[in-house]
């Protein structure tokens, strides 16, 4: 036997030992240490009208019900349904936690969980922000914690008044009155296990929905089983219950809009009480209407879905938001469309221009739509149009009014990649985080991934002239201070191409739906594979931007953005009405530019167009078009006479030619190509072209003889290294051109 001394010394050192330890572990968070604490939020329109009540209180009354004046079956039917060793475990239920591992193992995949009532408690009080065994073991962690705390029938009872038992409904009281408009006390024991097994899934277990009542049914009747089992009903009870009719509340409280009250409770976050939102639900309700018939009509297509964000220009206030066909429908209703990250397809082209308009370019600028890449049957290394179809020398006006591709591509060889990069990222697509490698030319095309909402953004930089700040779901008491991503000058510029009809035709014929008795400026695109079609235009007013596509990423049919997304847009837009003219902002003129050179017109251009150009930096006068003999000729620059001359344009006879001399027209000297890394070199070539000289010529790689031939181009398949292009002609003349071939390694 251990002397009496000792035993003390053996107490006070464990004691100490045990204040050590206190002392060192992290103290409980604030949220944990009052479990009654309140959320209340209940959130409506910018009129006023509600829209979701986060229903912890009800009209700022506490709706908290004491454990004690819980009806003995609500309580038993969530402990059986949900944690039936609660009062036996610490927190953690190892019995619990070794069936969930031994199901899912055997399995194969996860199809049984282990948390308790305490653990589910904490994600109500303190959601987790992040994933994996970490946060289990933190989540295990602080159960235990709590659980030295506080004691059960306090964790119970706050549990029970926190749980979501549906869409922003917590607790037993407030679900009780949402579903069946009666107080907790008065369940019925078919009502208890209804709203018990609801915790499970409350989007999917919704009693409001068809599919939501044959759900609850199926869980149901097992739970009233069990409850007879371990007798908490007797049989005669549980017959009843198994047989009686759920009587639904008729008249429940407001969940509208709910794919922006999901964002907007995130953006309120810390906010208590009534707080108006931008959403005009009459609006909403129109937009949600037109989603549903326009989905109809493309089902046929194998469209599944679709997304639309209307906003206001000045404020950035979101209007109307929809996210999905039905929040409600289990495969997807609750995946928001609008913030999901897809390919934007042509939408980014506008971009690209107006970078080129902020050099030296107008909107009467000529861009070769020509075959200098290679078309290839895989269509995956150059660009193609929609059409297939190359058109020549086209004016930006043309080129994006009817969303070319190859014209695009050249814009953006001229203002480079990077600089598109950062202006894209300055007007709010973050997601772009690669590199201008990794995008490359096809940047412009819709390489790359962004969302709905920050397309909307994006093209509110245009309406505003340039400023750019994000969009917002609250009222703002201080508006975001504006960025200045481009000139109000080029914003204007592309907001006239954009609202031009005449310069859409050739594309999409007249009449078609982005036709409006106002001006609307607007832009559709259509992403790889028809995984995604958009719809984004604007008046000086409101900004309407419109997804379609499949929740999956499965490809349409026949669908493209004047077919699919367009019709949706054309409704919400004369829904908004007319916004009024855009304003010309100062710093422009206005001059008459030939439509063959995008110069100023001399007096023997045959063709003009008046655009609205930079005032301190006007094009040159036309030197293509001139006069010989008396008749009309076109000294067209070298890269458009094989195009020129298939039309019968007459060229100049005189020196302007026979001095042209043998010269490269594509590639030029130190260009770079960037090889497909998921595609063979066998299949990337590009088309290597000459003009003047004489015929036949002679063409060499690296010093190694490889064609002769009367043609002025060579298809070269592209080999990664430095190499030098030589061609000899007729009459001895020799160029050579150097270039350079990367190649990408594929990820992983």
């Amino acid at each position: 036997m251990k002397p009496v001394w000792k035993k003390r010394i053996g107490r006070a050192l464990a004691l100490l030992g045990l204040a050590v330890v206190l002392f060192f572990l992290p103290p409980i968070p604030e949220e944990l240490r009052d479990l009654r604490s309140d959320s209340s939020l209940n959130l409506t329109d910018r009129h006023g009208e509600p829209l979701r009540r986060n229903l912890s209180s009800r009209e700022g009354v506490n709706s908290w019900v004491r454990l004690s004046e819980m009806p003995p079956i609500l309580i038993d039917a969530v402990l059986t349904a949900e944690d039936k060793r609660f009062y036996y475990h610490p927190g953690a239920d190892p019995v619990a936690i070794a069936r969930a591992s031994f199901d899912n193992i055997r399995q194969r995949r996860v199809v049984s969980g282990a948390s308790t009532i305490t653990q589910q408690l904490l994600r109500t009080l303190s959601p987790p922000e992040e994933r994996g065994m970490k946060a289990k073991l933190k989540g295990l962690y602080w159960a235990l914690r709590v659980e030295c705390r506080y004691s059960k029938d306090e964790i119970l009872e706050a549990y029970l008044n926190r749980v979501a038992f549906g869409p922003s409904v917590y607790g037993v009281e407030e679900a009780s009155r949402y579903y069946f408009d009666k107080p907790a006390s008065a369940l019925s024991p078919a009502e208890a296990a209804a709203l018990a097994v609801t915790i499970r899934s409350p989007s999917v277990l919704d009693p409001f929905t068809d599919q939501g009542q044959e759900e609850l049914a199926h869980w149901t009747g097992p739970l009233l089983e069990r409850l007879e089992s371990n007798g908490s009903l007797t049989a005669e009870a549980g017959e009843r219950a198994r047989s009686q009719v759920l009587e639904l509340n008729p008249d429940p409280p407001p969940f509208l809009a709910p794919h922006f009250c999901d964002l907007a409770q995130k953006e309120a976050l810390g906010r208590r009480g009534q707080v108006a939102t931008t959403l005009d639900l009459e609006l909403q309700r129109f937009v949600e209407g037109s989603v549903r018939a326009h989905l109809e009509l493309l089902a046929q297509h194998k469209v599944g879905n679709a997304a639309v964000i209307v906003a206001d220009v000045e404020t950035g206030e979101i209007l109307a938001m929809v996210g999905s066909r039905d929040y409600h429908r289990r495969q997807d209703g609750q995946h928001n469309a609008s913030v999901s990250l897809r390919q934007p397809g042509s939408t980014i082209k506008p971009f690209t221009y107006a970078l080129l308009m902020e050099g030296s370019g107008t909107a009467g600028t000529i861009l070769p739509d020509l075959d200098l890449y290679e078309d290839s049957d895989l269509e995956s290394f150059v660009p193609v149009n929609y059409d297939k179809h190359f058109h020549g020398p086209v004016s930006v006006r043309t080129a994006l009014g009817c969303s070319y591709n190859v014209p695009a591509v050249r814009a953006l060889e001229r203002v480079g990649t990077t600089a598109l990069l950062d202006t894209l990222r300055k007007s709010g697509l973050v997601d772009l985080k690669e590199t201008p490698e990794h995008y490359g030319l096809g940047l412009t095309l819709g390489d790359g991934s962004t969302s709905l909402l920050q397309l909307v953004a994006a093209y509110r930089v245009f309406a505003r002239g340039g400023l750019y700040s994000p969009l917002t779901l609250l009222p703002e008491a201080t508006p975001t201070p504006a960025d200045t991503v481009l000139s109000d000058r080029a914003c204007y510029l592309i907001s006239d191409v954009l609202s031009d009809r005449q310069a859409r035709i050739a594309s999409f014929g007249t009449p078609n739906v982005l036709e409006f008795p106002f001006p609307v400026a607007v832009k559709t695109g259509t992403s790889k594979g028809y995984r995604d079609n958009w719809c984004i235009g604007y008046t000086p007013k409101h900004i309407v931007g419109v997804w379609v596509g499949n929740s999956d990423g499965s490809p349409m049919q026949d669908v493209s953005g004047i077919t699919g997304a367009g019709p949706l847009f054309r409704d919400v837009m004369l829904q908004m009405g007319d916004g009024g003219e855009f304003t010309v902002p100062a710093g422009l003129t206005r001059l008459k530019l030939c439509n063959l050179s995008g110069l100023q017109a001399n007096d023997r251009c045959p063709s003009t167009s008046v655009e609205a150009v930079f005032q301190e930096k006007p094009p040159e006068e036309c030197a293509v078009c001139g006069e010989e003999d008396g008749k009309l000729v076109y000294d067209m620059p070298s890269l458009y006479r094989p195009w020129a001359l298939e039309r019968g344009l007459p060229a100049p006879s005189s020196p302007a030619e026979a001095s042209d001399g043998l010269r490269f027209v594509f590639p030029l000297a130190h260009d770079v190509f960037l090889t497909d890394p998921d595609l063979s070199l066998d299949y990337q070539r590009v088309k290597l072209r000459i003009a003047g000289g004489a015929p036949p010529y002679t063409w060499s790689v690296d010093g190694k003889e490889v064609s002769t031939t009367d043609s002025t181009s060579l298809w070269w398949e592209l080999k990664t290294g430095r190499h030098r292009i030589e061609v000899r002609d007729a009459q001895g003349s020799r160029k050579e051109l150097p270039l350079e071939v990367m190649g990408e390694k594929p990820p992983g």
